[in-house]
């Protein structure tokens, strides 16, 4: 669905077939024993003490697809390589809650045959078309 926004109607979309974010290089490393990623999440964006966001944290974005899957099914791992760079991604503001933790959903777009199809939905309105 991402990869729709901003298209003309009736232009083809091309999904990647594999999403990579990454630590942008250059990032500081937040170094300690047994940290929880909003500990370091935290130390990028707040200076001890401070309450206010002063810091950042960037992810470079990168797309590829090109996989290949090896293993045994529901063992398998996957392989990507190719991969191209296609943005960044900064935040300056952090929060963690319970709910975040416990309750978030992301939405995710229904099963097609096609990838880049959306007439081979195997869902839609949540019920089966096929």
């Amino acid at each position: 669905e991402v990869a729709k926004l901003g298209k003309p109607e009736g232009e083809p979309t091309k999904s990647p077939q594999h999403l990579l974010m990454k630590m942008a290089e250059g990032q500081q490393r937040i170094e300690g024993h047994k940290l929880d990623f909003r500990d370091e999440i935290y130390r990028h964006i707040f200076k001890d003490g401070d309450d206010t966001p002063t810091g950042s944290i960037d992810f470079d974005i990168s797309v590829s697809d090109n996989g290949k899957k090896s293993g045994a099914p529901g063992l398998s791992k996957v392989t990507v390589t190719d991969w191209k760079r296609i943005g960044r991604l900064r935040f300056t503001e952090a929060i963690a809650s319970y709910n975040a933790d416990h309750v978030v959903q992301f939405h995710h777009p229904g099963w097609r045959d096609t990838l880049n199809d959306p007439k081979t939905a195997v869902r839609s309105g949540e019920k089966r078309v096929r």
